[in-house]
């Protein structure tokens, strides 16, 4: 009975060592750790006429952002103002 004490014991304190690992980094993606940070996901669509471009911005620090302009290229630019913290548009 003592056996089985031990490993259930060991099991258990595995399944807890790794918790704490895997919830400090599962932490870091949910609290900001910079004031000013900035997440930027460009997606560009060919189509057979034309091309779609489209990007995501969150701002992933802890501060507001001020004066975000999104440049497309070609003179074409998107003027989005001020992102609060973790605001995605």
């Amino acid at each position: 009975m003592k056996q089985y004490t031990v490993i259930i014991g060991l099991g258990v304190g595995a399944i807890a060592v790794m918790a704490v690992i895997f919830g400090a980094d599962i932490l870091k993606l949910s609290v900001s750790t910079q004031d000013y940070d900035i997440f930027v996901d460009p997606v560009l669509d060919k189509q057979s006429l034309f091309v779609m471009g489209r990007v995501t911005i969150q701002n992933t620090g802890s501060e507001t952002l001020t004066n975000v302009r999104v440049n497309f290229g070609a003179g074409d630019t998107l003027d989005l103002g001020t992102i609060k913290a973790g605001k995605k548009l």
